[in-house]
């Protein structure tokens, strides 16, 4: 018997098309099937406001990207973030949250964090006014 999963990244490392992905991704919106792409396979829902890809020689997930409202013409994510991050926090309150510095920022062109985490990277990407427009959850598999 397979567990649900319960989060997006619980979907890291997991075959993209497997009744088990498929079964989380279709929750969200069943419509979008997964399709190949540059060599990989990726799912994505803009009504949802997530997509996923996977790695071209295993179709294992790799990343997953969770969308704010209007960010490259997707809807914003409403399901659970990781970590208990919001769309509606700042950027010292995800800080806050994530209880350590991160690992990388930048402040240029585009505003970003990264955590470099046990068994996943957590990037938070921040429009020029400090909203949150997209978070990233990827991982090596």
């Amino acid at each position: 018997m397979t567990t649900q999963l319960r989060s997006p990244v619980e979907l890291l490392g997991k075959v993209i098309d497997s009744s088990e992905s498929l079964r989380y991704l279709t929750s969200f919106d069943p419509k979008p099937k997964v399709k190949r792409a540059n060599g990989k396979k990726l799912w994505s829902s803009k009504t949802a406001g997530f997509e996923t890809t996977a790695e071209q020689t295993a179709d294992r997930v790799t990343t997953v990207f969770l969308h704010g409202e209007g960010h490259e013409g997707f809807h914003q994510y409403v399901g659970p973030v990781p970590h208990d991050i919001t769309f509606n926090m700042t950027r010292d309150q995800i800080r806050k949250t994530m209880k350590s510095p991160p690992d990388g920022s930048d402040e240029g062109e585009e505003i970003y964090d990264t955590w470099d985490l046990a068994d996943h990277r957590f990037i938070v990407e921040y429009d020029k006014i400090g909203r949150v427009r997209l978070i990233c959850i990827t991982g090596d598999f």
